[in-house]
């Protein structure tokens, strides 16, 4: 059914559940696992760019969810391809999705049931601005 899948994953437990269910669903497809750096995003490190170490420390943290990713995808026994970027998360995930094609984007939404509307923000932008030809599955919750 989908042979490219997107998968934005942002280090939290609900963005790896999304990552796991979609292992575990599409054994098949080539899944795709983009992290966007963007301190905006990543409230526990926004003190860092008070001392100068905001690029370095993003970075840190992507190597560290491309290595958890790439650990999960052995454990299943299948490659993943993982990309990181520097940016707003919205637009560098439907930047990537029409770069690379794919055929649908799954992700996670933070944000609870009574705020914002159902979706967390980054979310609500993918939902509003991708191309009606990309599906977005949305899992809310997951494990975190």
């Amino acid at each position: 059914m989908f042979e490219k899948i997107l998968v934005p994953v942002d280090g939290s437990k609900s963005s790896y559940f999304v990552l796991e269910q979609t292992i575990e669903s599409f054994k098949e497809a080539e899944i795709i696992v983009l992290t966007v750096l963007d301190i905006k995003h990543h409230p526990p490190l926004r003190h860092y760019r008070d001392i100068g170490l905001t690029d370095k420390i993003l970075r840190e943290y992507a190597l560290k969810i491309m290595k958890n990713v790439k650990k999960m995808g052995n454990e299943h026994g299948i490659k993943i391809k993982t990309i990181a970027r520097k940016g707003k998360p919205t637009e560098e995930i439907i930047s990537v999705a029409k770069e690379l094609g794919v055929n649908v984007i799954l992700m996670a939404t933070h944000t609870k049931a009574t705020e914002r509307f159902f979706f967390g923000s980054v979310t609500e932008g993918v939902l509003k601005k991708t191309p009606r030809d990309i599906p977005i599955i949305v899992w809310r919750g997951g494990r975190g």
